[in-house]
């Protein structure tokens, strides 16, 4: 049996809990629906009368069924480093060989833990990483991040996970995953850990988490270029390049960065004495010959030569062993491979690339809307949609059941034209100028440069721009109204922001878990995750379900009064929300 409410130190919950918080935040910064969390496994030392396995998570019912038998696991990664370490000798001063016993043990329980949820039932949906064991009480604790499958294999990666016969990470979601994992093992050895949340898991900044974690994949193209000497140098050696004008231009560049033999690279000059990349201004001198169809060739310590892609020798994606490093203005480069960007880094902050709107998400949300909206007219409007995206440049689009009464409305602020199904290269135009182009559910259009109003809303973000903020202003209070907002750097607003459906089983799951607390049949430890599954579906309750929720939790915190010195979480009261409707529940055949 796993036990899940087995406490091994007071601040075990807190500290599970707020590195569970920290994960998330860190994850959505840098894309969202990765659904983080971060959990506790402890196995037992081996005194008797305790549980050999405990879980300290967010969830525990189905990690605790994944983790049945870890005993058994256990057993045979103990016997594999048994074997593995028959010849092995440690002599030393006094201690050495007894400190070195202990890492292998500690070790070994890591190991043991990932091979076992790997192995189990829920690796087709989440991914794991383990940090380092450490040693609380009777227990050797691992902690484990959880990130959903289906997600990370959305993002790029690469294949390779060994170079010169050393490990290497895949992708930024690996690297941010294994500098996160880090920071909680660097926090479970301290003492009491968790009593401090402030002190003992503060992570810093998300975005300096996600540079680190960039800056460690690029020691990927360090070891393809063959030079070590650069390990941990490239990352940093680009920001300055980007950031370090030529006589007043920006870098526009591209620079390859593998072997100096490679195959796939035709070389068209070169140096009889290399450029250090270290050298930012002479670096940057030499970047700037860099032209369509060619490119710097560097192997990541040195620019020595300018070439291309040999069109001889294609290259071979699976290789791993060719990069591009493209620069595309100001403090704005990316790393790339084989045509895919691995990240961009943008005024220094690290991210994917921005997800294209896709055709089947734009219909999906237009048909949320507009539920009786025939296909062609979907057809006609993404056509539109799509010279916008086309065109590269801020637009907004306004899709309207009302189009002919809004232009007439917005005339003294916009331009009324005769009503027509517009080619679409056309509209695209017109979006060259201020203002937004005015359609109706058919793709006709009725105006342009239409400065929109509207009320200002309390959902409005102000780290956003007026081109975005104005269309949600304007769609806020008009029913049956849409806005398509493309920003200058190619992503795509869909307005209103629709809440996803979910199944109404979800709502009888949650509140039936309540219910259960209530009765006794579940433990008080669980009440946290229970109120963070019913605050995340809040939006869905309704004012009668709102109202139970409130009252059982006042029962049950009634029921458990805290003890002396004890922190617990203030919960705030459930609201319903005046929006909600029918139409966001889905059957669960369909979810």
């Amino acid at each position: 049996m796993v036990a899940t409410d087995f406490i091994v130190w007071g601040y075990q919950p807190h500290f599970c809990a707020v590195a569970s918080n920290r994960a998330k935040t860190l994850f959505d910064a840098l894309g969202p629906s990765l659904a983080a969390e971060v959990f506790l496994v402890g196995l037992s030392n081996g005194r008797p009368g305790l549980p050999e396995v405990i879980l300290q998570a967010e969830q525990p019912e189905a990690l605790a069924h994944a983790l049945e038998g870890l005993s058994k696991t256990l057993e045979e990664v103990t016997e594999e480093q048994r074997v593995f370490g028959r010849y092995h000798f440690i002599a030393g001063p006094a201690g050495v060989a007894e400190r070195h016993e202990q890492r292998v043990l500690l070790g070994v329980a890591g190991r043991s833990v990932l091979k076992h949820l790997q192995q189990g039932p829920l690796a087709a949906e989440r991914r794991f990483w383990v940090g380092s064991a450490h040693n609380i009480g009777d227990y050797r604790f691992v902690p484990v991040l959880s990130l959903s499958k289906a997600v990370v294999e959305r993002y790029p990666s690469l294949s390779k996970t060994h170079a010169m016969g050393v490990s290497i990470p895949t992708s930024l979601i690996e690297t941010v995953a294994d500098e996160l994992i880090k920071l909680c093992s660097r926090a479970l050895r301290l003492p009491n850990a968790g009593e401090s949340i402030r002190e003992d898991l503060d992570f810093g900044d998300p975005e300096e988490v996600i540079r680190r974690a960039a800056s460690n994949l690029m020691y990927v193209p360090v070891f393809a270029g063959g030079k070590v000497e650069g390990l941990g140098a490239l990352f940093s050696i680009c920001d300055a390049l980007s950031a370090e004008p030529y006589e007043r231009s920006e870098t526009h560049a591209t620079l390859f960065v593998c072997k100096q033999e490679h195959p796939s690279i035709e070389p068209l000059l070169e140096m009889v004495e290399p450029v250090e990349l270290r050298s930012a201004r002479a670096a940057r001198k030499v970047l700037q010959m860099s032209a369509a169809g060619l490119s710097m060739l560097s192997d990541g310590m040195f620019i020595w030569g300018l070439g291309r892609l040999s069109s001889r020798v294609p290259y071979e994606a699976t290789r791993e062993d060719l990069f591009e490093i493209r620069f595309t203005g100001r403090l704005r480069w990316e790393l790339r491979h084989a045509d895919t960007v691995l990240f961009q880094v943008e005024n220094r902050r690290v991210m994917f690339p921005h997800v294209r709107l896709m055709q089947t998400d734009f219909g999906v949300f237009l048909n949320r809307v507009f539920p009786h909206l025939a296909a062609q007219n979907v057809s006609q409007l993404w056509d539109c949609i799509s010279s916008v995206l086309a065109a590269r440049h801020g637009a907004i689009l306004i899709i309207t059941q009302d189009a002919a009464g809004e232009a007439e409305r917005l005339k003294s602020q916009g331009t009324p034209i005769t009503p027509k199904l517009l080619e679409p290269g056309v509209v695209a135009a017109a979006t060259r100028i201020d203002g937004a182009v005015l359609l109706d559910t058919a793709g006709v259009c009725y105006a342009i440069g239409v400065i929109l109003d509207g009320v200002v809303t309390p959902e409005g973000m102000r780290s956003r721009g007026s081109r975005f903020n104005s269309a949600l202003q304007y769609v806020t209070y008009r029913r049956g109204s849409v806005a398509v907002v493309v920003s200058d750097d190619g992503s795509v607003d869909l307005l209103p922001s629709l809440r996803p459906k979910v199944p109404r089983s979800a709502l009888t799951s949650a509140l039936g878990e309540l219910r259960a607390l209530a009765s006794g049949d579940r433990p008080f430890g669980q009440m946290g995750r229970i109120m963070n599954a019913l605050y995340a579906l809040e939006f869905y309750l309704s004012a009668e379900e709102c109202a139970e929720v409130n009252r059982l939790r006042v029962e049950i915190e009634a029921a458990h009064p805290p003890e002396l010195f004890e922190i617990r979480l203030v919960y705030r009261d459930l609201v319903p929300s005046p929006g909600m409707n029918a139409s966001y529940f889905t059957d669960d055949s369909s979810s």
